[in-house]
């Protein structure tokens, strides 16, 4: 029996969930793995199958302003603001949960990240569910993020059943915010709604910037979105000559300006628009984690201000091998 599902299923997957099972479902940014809120032993599933820490915060996606407010309490007008520009769309407003939000969703904190996904197939699922869905990413924690169904059955097997939406318009997990203080907010993970952005809709309200491993949120640890395969970042030939020298010229190398190739190495040229390069950034990194080559090598973009979310992950995903190799990580 197929564990792929399309939009015409959408009141099959809907009683799934409402039964207490575990859906892996598209948005915007990734896929991820959905349960209702209110069933605990269905939200501790996501956990066992992500092999996710217990005390490592679930994002809710929510359907409408109406449950946003359900869920959350004490909120400033700014985090209003927010919700109406931005909404539905790629930001997570961290706040302080009401009542109706249990711990084993928060890992024992006093907040909560909510969001409103722009994707029609899981609005219309929150629809009809009529309830908050728990949806980390759906893949291994700290793994490769999935942004088309194919992904999900690549790191679940049969064990999930996939609501399949088509592939994922942003392709990088959305932009966080804490808004439990009335007199500023904090950008907890970058992503593709921009600081100029948010300010300019907030005004007045100050934006701090805080990205500590300490602070418990979806995204914000040191390693994450890594592949399985030793995976490092570089500025220029010199530094990938350095990489070629280590994996004996065996490495998959993802670039944006044009260079020569070595004979042994695979090049897979990425785009040079940031949006662009977004969205393939997860699936690039898939097809070279799959392939024949001992390492990955990732070209440094540029440092302008649009490609922060994307130089954030990057990071991240390449942080343990640069680590385990004594290499000094690009900045």
């Amino acid at each position: 029996m197929t564990n792929i599902f399309y939009p015409d299923d959408i009141q099959v997957i809907a009683s799934s969930l409402l039964a207490g099972e575990v859906i892996a479902i598209p948005t915007e940014t990734v896929y991820g793995l959905a349960a209702i809120i209110d069933n605990k032993a269905a939200v501790q599933k996501i956990f066992e199958l992500k092999n996710r820490p217990l005390n490592h915060p679930l994002i809710v996606h929510v359907a409408d302003i109406d449950k946003f407010l359900l869920y959350s309490k004490n909120l400033p007008a700014y985090a209003m603001k927010l919700a109406e520009k931005f909404w539905p769309g790629p930001l997570t407003l961290v706040c302080n949960k009401s009542d109706f939000i249990e711990n084993y969703i928060t890992g024992n904190q006093e907040t909560v990240g909510i969001r409103i996904p722009n994707h029609p197939v899981t609005l219309a699922l929150l629809e009809q569910v009529n309830c908050g869905l728990a949806a980390p990413s759906a893949n291994k924690f700290g793994k490769i993020s999935p942004t088309e169904a194919q992904h999900v059955i690549n790191d679940f097997g049969s064990t999930v059943k996939v609501l399949d939406g088509g592939k994922c318009k942003i392709g990088l997990e959305s932009t966080i915010l804490d808004v439990t203080h009335h007199d500023f907010c904090m950008l907890l993970r970058p992503g593709m709604i921009s600081l100029n952005e948010i300010q300019a809709t907030i005004g007045e309200t100050e934006i701090r910037t805080r990205f500590s491993q300490n602070q418990r949120v979806s995204g914000n640890l040191k390693y994450h979105y890594a592949p399985n395969k030793p995976s490092l970042l570089f500025h220029n030939h010199s530094e990938l000559n350095r990489i070629f020298q280590i994996f004996n010229n065996s490495v998959y190398v993802l670039h944006i300006k044009e260079m020569d190739e070595y004979q042994n190495a695979h090049y897979q040229k990425m785009p040079s628009l940031h949006t662009e390069y977004a969205k393939v950034l997860y699936q690039n990194l898939r097809e070279a984690d799959q392939s024949s080559f001992q390492a990955i090598a990732i070209e440094f973009p540029n440092d302008h201000l649009e490609w922060q979310p994307i130089i954030d992950k990057l990071v991240k995903l390449t942080a343990y091998t640069h680590e385990t190799y004594k290499l000094t990580e690009p900045a």
